[in-house]
């Protein structure tokens, strides 16, 4: 069987592209008994009829067209769509029971859907008898070892160069504006990032600091400037200034742009592990990050830190989710660190993206006897795909 994966994202959303990358990326290591070709669509400025002649045009090449897409855009691309091709297979994930999941009450659904365990409770029955819902630890990413070299190397192949890690290093990762479970947008402001750099510095008064950012930092407060523009949002200065009083020293920033992708993301992950001395600290309003620095790094060089400010019901769930399995260490509100316990819960399943193929090919595709693998050259694959869609995950 030949299968036609086609990644469906809203070109601004990159923590729910990544999910989607990470699913692709999943069930071709799962599904070895064909050839699979992946592709990237953006729906931006695009209509879902050209996306609809995209299916019909996959399907009268003879190739078995599989959509997945993720977050609350998602929900209603795959709305449509379903409703248009209803015999086409697909996947949805997300972090979060977005209120766009009534758009099924009264349609056909995805074939799966995924959330974290933690949103169990928030799933309606309806969508339940209609969907084969999978419950991960965490949300799909496409973080690995590979990923994380490539990156690196693009970044710096284009003469950008990282701290030298030589003394103690705190890479923080600021935080951005982020919807509850209801919609409404929440803003970390100026105020929030100088509370959160006199927090920081209270914890490492002594050690030296890297700074980044993502396109959510500064986003509502600076929507035209912020990330494309070539300027460092509000946000982020503010952040960055404080810090330079409090320690004497001007932190190196690597501000978030769309137009120098690769982000200093992958590639300050990649320092941070390799750096004896050195910490991360990924903020809590990020499911995706959060999943994916507590398994890429030693949970030991990893601080997850709590962000009221903008951390929903669904991050706040996650984050004692993730502080039951034990080991993880959280700056909290007001500046303690929770003494890590020993786990107390297991995880439900391996890794997010390799149970959601798991449980797609089980319930959704046809047994097929197992052949020689087959992956088709294209310029769509995955890994191929352009600099420019190599953004990092916030959500």
């Amino acid at each position: 069987m030949n299968f036609h994966l086609i990644i469906i994202h809203n070109g601004e959303n990159v923590g729910d592209k990544n999910q989607s990358l990470g699913i692709a990326t999943a069930f071709a290591a799962e599904y070895p008994s064909g050839a699979v070709i992946r592709e990237e669509y953006s729906i931006k400025g695009q209509s879902i009829e050209a996306l609809s002649e995209k299916i019909s045009a996959v399907l009268r090449e003879g190739k078995q067209p599989i959509l997945i897409s993720a977050g609350s855009s998602g929900l209603n691309v795959l709305h449509d769509l379903k409703q248009a091709h209803p015999d086409i297979k697909s996947i949805w994930s997300g972090h979060q029971v977005f209120g766009e999941i009534v758009l099924f009450e009264s349609a056909i659904a995805p074939d799966v859907m995924a959330f974290p365990a933690h949103q169990k409770n928030h799933v309606p029955d309806f969508l339940i008898a209609k969907t084969q819902l999978v419950l991960t630890d965490g949300v799909p990413h496409n973080v690995s070892e590979s990923t994380i070299e490539m990156d690196r190397s693009a970044f710096m192949a284009k003469r950008r160069t990282l701290p030298e890690f030589l003394v103690k290093t705190v890479v923080v990762i600021l935080p951005g504006d982020a919807p509850d479970m209801s919609g409404v947008e929440k803003v970390f402001s100026p105020e929030h990032a100088i509370a959160l750099a006199e927090r920081i510095h209270q914890l490492y008064p002594s050690h030296g600091f890297a700074v980044t950012n993502g396109p959510r930092t500064g986003k509502y407060l600076d929507p035209v400037n912020a990330h494309r523009k070539g300027g460092v949002d509000p946000v982020t200065q503010a952040f960055v200034t404080r810090l330079t009083e409090l320690n004497r020293r001007a932190p190196a920033l690597y501000d978030f742009q769309f137009s120098l992708l690769p982000s200093a993301y992958k590639p300050l992950l990649h320092a941070v592990k390799t750096s004896a001395d050195s910490v991360l600290l990924c903020p809590g309003e990020s499911t995706s990050m959060v999943t994916e620095t507590l398994g890429y790094l030693p949970r030991d060089k990893v601080m997850i830190v709590e962000v009221p400010e903008v951390m929903s019901e669904a991050h706040n769930e996650h984050l004692r989710e993730v502080s039951r399995m034990g080991g993880v260490q959280i700056l909290d509100s007001f500046g303690s660190v929770c003494v890590p316990i020993e786990a107390a819960t297991k995880p439900v399943g391996g890794l997010a993206a390799t149970q959601i193929a798991k449980e797609f090919i089980s319930h959704c595709l046809l047994p097929v006897p197992p052949t020689s693998f087959l992956f088709k050259p294209s310029s769509t694959l995955l890994e191929d795909y352009e600099v420019d869609n190599r953004e990092w995950t916030r959500e």
